[in-house]
């Protein structure tokens, strides 16, 4: 595999510029790839223009985001978003942060072709995911597991340490095969997102008083703010920030009937430190403020 890697994709700033400001190319895998079959490469800007190629690519976000479209889906990816792009297919990136990092990974068919078993990978692997490519699940779950194998692949490729040509295929056979089990066996990890969801859920539930970010969440859960979201979305009917606002609420009514607090002394327990704020989501959640509604329940006791 020694003949078989080169240099990062955009190894250099003139580089990446030209190439970026071409608005469409066709990648090829004997031209970019040098006639070699595997790269991976570190990727940090703010767009990236309308290109195919004719090789399979995985991007891994590793810090900040962007948004990403394939052929016509678009998706906001995230820090620790994975997706993967079939050849030939139109794909763009723009609207990245400034601390935007990508970790990529080019493959060409031939990679796995020096072994039944590379064969049996692309063949159950990899064409199945190409397959079934839809809106869900161009986005994959990416997990400490997921972002380890890849760190550990740049690593490898940049060192060349001795065998490092072994570690990056078995690294790669595993990463591959995690994600067709993701497509796959989608009552497995149906089953495992709702136990995610599930742990998010006691954790804003014991902490509803202090200030809960979705990086917390993420941490708990150990899914992507991306898959986190829409999962919580799907489990609750409700985004994060809008079921820690009605949590608060309805602990802020329970407060305001049964106790004799003042309504800034509620906020702050509460964990808003603007009673301004408060009294807006209140009033949004509520439909009055918390005033008329300490109010209104005085009257009918």
């Amino acid at each position: 595999m020694e003949k078989q890697v080169y240099n990062i994709l955009f190894g250099t700033e003139s580089d990446s510029k030209m190439k970026m400001n071409e608005p469409f190319c066709l990648m090829r895998a004997d031209v970019d790839l040098g006639k070699k079959d595997f790269s991976i490469w570190k990727l940090s800007c703010e767009h990236q223009h309308t290109h195919a190629h004719d090789y399979y690519q995985l991007w891994y976000i590793l810090r900040g985001k962007c948004q990403h479209k394939i052929d016509n889906h678009k998706f906001v990816l995230n820090c620790g978003d994975l997706i993967f792009i079939p050849p030939f297919s139109y794909h763009s990136m723009s609207e990245g942060s400034n601390d935007l990092i990508v970790i990529g990974v080019d493959f060409t068919e031939h990679f796995f072709s020096a072994t039944e078993a590379d064969k049996n990978l692309m063949l159950h692997c990899v064409k199945p995911i190409c397959f079934r490519q839809s809106e869900e699940q161009y986005v994959f779950l990416a997990d400490n597991n997921i972002e380890n194998l890849i760190l550990e692949m740049f690593s490898e490729f940049v060192l060349k340490n001795l065998f490092y040509d072994i570690i990056i295929r078995s690294n790669l056979s595993k990463l591959l095969v995690l994600m067709e089990r993701m497509t796959n066996n989608t009552n497995t990890s149906a089953h495992k997102v709702g136990r995610e969801v599930t742990e998010c859920l006691k954790y804003i539930h014991s902490r509803f008083n202090e200030k809960i970010t979705i990086h917390d969440l993420c941490k708990v859960s150990n899914l992507s703010e991306t898959l986190l979201s829409a999962c919580f979305k799907k489990a609750t009917g409700k985004t994060i920030v809008e079921y820690i606002n009605s949590l608060k609420v309805d602990k802020a009514k329970q407060l305001l009937s049964e106790t004799d607090m003042r309504i800034t002394d509620i906020s702050y327990e509460l964990g808003f430190n603007d009673g301004a704020y408060f009294n807006r989501v209140f009033k949004k959640y509520a439909g009055i403020t918390p005033l008329a509604y300490r109010t209104r329940r005085y009257k009918q006791t």
